[in-house]
């Protein structure tokens, strides 16, 4: 059986293993500029990973509207982010570069859903591919306690099983 219970958004927790979460900044609607200059690209390592981004106005439900996407890839061997070229049509509005902050989530850095203060690194996305080499910022991850409790708080709805 399962049930919708309310949460309290804070506190609840979400384990998260060899990802690649992608957050926008807080807005108040899909067309507040602040919401589109600007990305952060969270990597959960232990193994490769992928995340596709898909966009569009957020207004158009036409299946013909303009829409682009981008591939994240995580190399576990080799330490590296690709942001994969842009693909796809600009929509009305997109902006033509954008800030990627990259964050290697480890303990007290990348938790939450608040943007992190000293991203790993920060690059400027123009459409075309981009190779981000953190393997100077890995050794700093290979500690006991930057592999437990990785946490990342879910929405404010949690689905329960019970017996």
């Amino acid at each position: 059986r399962y049930f919708a219970s309310k949460v309290d958004f804070a506190s609840t927790l979400l384990f998260v293993r060899s990802s690649i979460v992608v957050l926008a900044p807080k807005s108040q609607h899909v067309h507040d500029p602040a919401s589109l200059v600007s990305l952060e690209v969270r990597v959960y390592t232990g193994k490769d990973s992928i995340f596709t981004l898909f966009e569009d106005d957020g207004i158009d439900p036409s299946p013909s509207r303009p829409s682009t996407k981008i591939v994240f890839s995580w190399s576990e061997k080799n330490s590296q982010l690709r942001i994969g070229k842009l693909q796809g049509k600009k929509y009305p509005g997109m902006p033509s570069s954008r800030v990627v902050r990259v964050v290697l989530v480890r303990h007290g850095r990348g938790i939450g859903v608040d943007e992190t203060n000293q991203p790993d690194a920060t690059v400027t996305y123009y459409g075309q591919e981009l190779n981000i080499d953190l393997s100077t910022i890995l050794p700093e991850l290979m500690t006991k306690e930057n592999f437990n409790n990785l946490y990342l708080p879910a929405g404010s709805f949690m689905k329960v099983a019970t017996s």
